[in-house]
């Protein structure tokens, strides 16, 4: 396996952190709910994957500005060579834009506070349109969240961090662990959404925080290693130490969320 620098193991693992964190935003729980809800007299046992469904249409959406990155950084060689000989700088700067996105997505609901139930695409999107009785309706309208300006904004950062130095493989292969991490949420969420309790909960927005946290420590963090990568101030850390962090760091946040979720019914 090769130094840090030239891995794409963190970014990917990053990417997945991402995912999870995405697919509870307010915007995916209030649409999966909605749509449950909507289907569950009728179709008892496809309503158990409306979650699936609908990040599935998501994912369509994700991979294809992963593939339109790919696609257009491959008919930009010149400028490709150029930024993968900076390009600890630019996959250090991306991974602060990152961070800071999530940030302003942190303390969003606190400074509009009308979005905090649903998000911006459950406001755009006519309530109507997730009552629709059958559970594949899901896709078409995962798609369509997944067209949301912080969806487009985020993959196409995270494509560019990717094409650096790692070409079209980078960037599709970046989209498809946010994807995973996604439909790994948005599944949970759809599976367990008629006991109620998990979706009360993260409504709240606390336990839905953890994770957003934790993706603004670890695109920070990373971005930092990175940054000091050719530095004297360089940090002896391989690119596997750094995924096992990502990863167990991630774990903890995701059991965290449950248990305070579970904590939140209780009471």
């Amino acid at each position: 396996m090769g130094s840090f620098e030239n891995s794409l193991w963190p970014l990917l693992s990053l990417a997945f952190v991402l995912g999870l964190s995405h697919g509870a935003d307010p915007d995916h729980l209030t649409a999966i709910d909605g749509m449950t809800r909507a289907s569950v007299d009728r179709h008892p046992t496809l309503s158990r994957w409306v979650g699936t469904w609908f990040a599935f249409g998501h994912s369509l959406s994700v991979l294809s500005i992963a593939v339109v990155i790919a696609f257009a950084a491959g008919h930009m060689g010149a400028w490709n060579d150029s930024m993968q000989q900076v390009g600890w700088l630019v996959s250090a700067l991306l991974l602060f834009v990152i961070g800071t996105i999530n940030v302003v997505r942190l303390l969003w609901p606190v400074a509009g506070g009308a979005l905090q139930a649903g998000g911006l695409m459950g406001h755009l999107v006519p309530k109507h349109v997730l009552n629709i009785a059958h559970p594949l309706n899901a896709i078409p309208i995962g798609a369509l969240f997944g067209l949301g300006f912080e969806t487009a904004s985020q993959m196409t950062a995270w494509g560019l961090a990717g094409t650096v130095g790692f070409g079209h493989l980078g960037a599709m292969l970046i989209g498809m662990a946010f994807c995973l991490g996604m439909v790994l949420t948005d599944s949970v969420n759809g599976l367990i959404v008629r006991r109620l309790y998990f979706t009360a909960a993260m409504r709240t927005g606390r336990s839905g925080r953890i994770m957003t946290v934790t993706v603004i420590g670890l695109a920070y963090g990373v971005g930092v290693i990175k940054l000091l990568q050719p530095t004297a101030f360089a940090l002896s850390v391989t690119d596997a130490g750094l995924t096992i962090v990502v990863l167990g760091t991630v774990g903890l946040a995701f059991m965290a969320s449950m248990m305070l979720a579970k904590r939140h019914v209780s009471h």
